[in-house]
C-alpha cells in the first residue's frame, strides 16, 4: 500500500512506551508479517540517602556553623560565612546544608540591620 511505497528498507521498528514498559514491534514490511518483543521491566533503584552532617566526618564544618551563631562582629561573620560556604560547596554538600546556610545569612541581616540602627 501507500506505507510500503514510502519505505525503501525491509523493515520498520517501533517502540512504545507506557510508563516505564517499552515494547519493540519489529514490522516485515514485505511479508507483513509482524513480531512482538517481549517487554522488560525496569527495576526500581533506590536513591542513596542524603547523608546526615554529623555522619559524613564534616565535623568541621558543623563546628563553624556552631561558632558562626555566636559571632557578633559583622566583618567576620560575613568572611566567615563566605569561608563557610565555598567549603560546604567544594564538597558537594550544598543542598545537605542549605537549610544552616539560610539560618546563618538570617542571623548576618540581622547583625547589619542592628548595624544599621547604630544599635551595635
Amino acid at each position: 500500500g501507500a506505507l510500503r511505497k514510502g519505505i525503501k528498507f525491509g523493515y520498520f521498528k517501533l517502540q512504545q512506551r507506557a510508563g516505564y514498559s517499552v515494547a519493540t514491534v519489529t514490522i516485515d514490511l514485505a511479508s507483513t508479517r509482524s513480531e512482538v518483543a517481549p517487554v522488560i521491566e525496569p527495576q526500581a533503584i533506590e536513591p542513596e540517602p542524603a547523608p546526615q552532617p554529623d555522619a559524613t566526618g564534616n565535623s568541621d564544618i558543623d563546628s563553624e556553623i556552631e561558632s558562626l551563631r555566636s559571632e557578633t562582629d559583622r566583618k567576620a561573620f560575613d568572611k566567615r560565612l563566605d569561608d563557610l560556604a565555598a567549603m560546604i560547596e567544594e564538597r558537594g554538600l550544598m543542598e545537605q546544608y542549605e537549610p544552616q546556610l539560610n539560618e546563618l545569612a538570617d542571623i548576618l541581616t540581622e547583625i547589619l540591620r542592628k548595624a544599621a540602627a547604630g544599635v551595635m
